[in-house]
């Protein structure tokens, strides 16, 4: 609304929200990706303690859960499902 009445119609003020749009998508995906970045490294540091505290050899086992994702899990080698 500032907008509108800074520029004095909404033709006017299309351009300058298109860029501040813009500006929010960016900072958006830049964040979406940093958080990427973290949740990988928790969930190796995760995968890497389990596997030390399992005294035997340990394989991960993957497989596609509900909506599509991807569930993996750290199991004994000798365990059988």
């Amino acid at each position: 609304q500032f907008l509108i009445l800074g520029f004095g119609s909404l033709s006017a003020s299309t351009p300058y929200l298109a860029v501040f749009l813009f500006g929010i998508i960016a900072l958006w995906i830049k964040a979406s990706l940093s958080l990427n970045e973290q949740f990988t490294e928790v969930t190796k540091e995760e995968i890497k303690s389990e596997m030390a505290e399992s005294e035997g050899e340990v394989k991960i086992e993957s497989k596609v859960g509900e909506g599509g994702f991807v569930d993996g899990e750290v199991v004994p080698k000798d365990k059988e499902n």
